[in-house]
């Protein structure tokens, strides 16, 4: 409690970017990590009484399948009832439901609501949630829909990144020869690099300086 109070009183910036990125999970614990847990950033964020600045990263590919353009702004409340999707992942979890079972239920609402799988259909929701309390105290909230963020071009060293994970793991077998080839040289991959991403949102910490609303950078 001490800490907790401490920290509602110094803290000036936050910036919620756990996450699970585990493609393989459990709707209800997807839904606790990455949708209940940056909700409870906000709500955290709300009591701090110094706060200028917070940013949340979400995804590039929240909006779904959709063709055409695609506008970058906050989501409706009602886009999707985050409170319904809830009910429906604690519930299986409360019957017992076994993890199997758990783990197709998220796939399921994922095609249900046009997300590509549980990842982004919670990452969604996420946005919802966050939004929603962001507007309720007004906090200076910057939501960053990043695409593919990989290793580091350049610093600490070329290719870093603390394990290997996202994309790094196809590159990685195509240089050991495991693969014959990997993508053709026309195609355009949404990659961004590890610290191009930080400067970003250290660029985007600044710029949202006591900032009202919620601003939405992609």
């Amino acid at each position: 409690a001490g800490l907790r109070k401490e920290l509602q009183g110094r803290t000036d910036i936050i910036f919620s970017c756990a996450a699970s990125t585990d493609f393989v999970i459990t709707y209800d614990d997807a839904i606790k990590m990455n949708t209940l847990g940056a909700q409870k950033m906000v709500e955290f964020a709300s009591t701090c009484t110094n706060l200028c600045s917070m940013v949340h990263v979400s995804k590039a590919y929240v909006n779904g399948h959709v063709n055409g353009p695609v506008e970058e702004c906050a989501f409706a409340p009602d886009f999707i009832d985050v409170d319904h999707e809830i009910a429906l992942a604690m519930g299986a979890l409360e019957s017992n439901v076994d993890v199997k079972a758990r783990v197709e239920l998220g796939t399921e609402r994922a095609r249900v609501h046009g997300s590509s799988n549980t990842y982004t259909l919670i990452k969604t929701m996420g946005e919802i949630l966050v939004t929603r309390m962001a507007k309720k105290h007004g906090i200076p909230l910057s939501i960053l829909r990043p695409s593919i963020v990989t290793s580091a071009l350049e610093g600490p060293l070329p290719g870093w990144i603390e394990g290997c994970r996202m994309l790094d793991p196809f590159i990685q077998a195509y240089g050991k020869g495991k693969f014959s080839c990997f993508v053709s040289a026309s195609l355009e991959l949404p990659l961004l690099d590890l610290y191009g991403y930080v400067n970003g949102v250290a660029s985007r910490i600044i710029r949202q300086h006591r900032l009202p609303g919620v601003q939405m950078i992609s």
